[in-house]
């Protein structure tokens, strides 16, 4: 899947080479293929006639809760979670996409939350995100990473408990 993401980024700095943004980034967790956690991730952007485009599974990464019950209870319960072990697995895999996109001159406008990742929102996360201040990941680029993190429409009434929880 990997080769897929990096191909689809090529061929999105090919198709417009004018704007090389990706306008939004939608990231969830979901529990697929009978025991498999997933972590996936769909992009909307214009193409060479400025028409806009979905690409789903732009990202699409195994989590290794492999046959775990209690993950999937928590990846399905209300707005969904994962463990901290695989949160941090989470925040490697963006990080990983957000240098593809880097390396390739493409911005990310906005990064929106669903299923079984709202924690992202919380100010924890966003500084390890957007300012790549967790030194273990490295340094990230201000301007190509997401310049915003947001919660899907469909979650925001879980919001305020989720930032209560994750701003700890």
């Amino acid at each position: 899947m990997e080769k897929r993401t990096n191909d689809l980024l090529d061929e999105l700095t090919r198709c417009n080479d004018a704007t090389r943004e990706i306008l939004r980034l939608n990231v969830a967790v979901t529990w697929t293929f009978g025991t498999l956690p997933i972590f996936q991730g769909t992009l909307t952007f214009r193409d060479d006639t400025l028409t806009m485009r979905q690409v789903n599974f732009a990202l699409f990464r195994t989590l290794s809760g492999e046959g775990d019950l209690s993950m999937k209870g928590m990846i399905d319960e209300g707005c969904g979670d994962i463990p901290n072990a695989e949160k941090e697995t989470v925040i490697v895999y963006l990080h990983h996409f957000f240098r593809h996109a880097r390396d390739r001159e493409i911005k990310i406008r906005v990064m929106t939350c669903s299923r079984a990742t709202l924690w992202l929102c919380s100010d924890k996360y966003k500084k390890m995100l957007i300012d790549g201040e967790d030194e273990r990941l490295g340094l990230f680029d201000v301007g190509h990473g997401p310049q915003e993190i947001v919660p899907s429409p469909t979650y925001t009434s879980y919001l305020p408990a989720v930032l209560e929880k994750y701003s700890r």
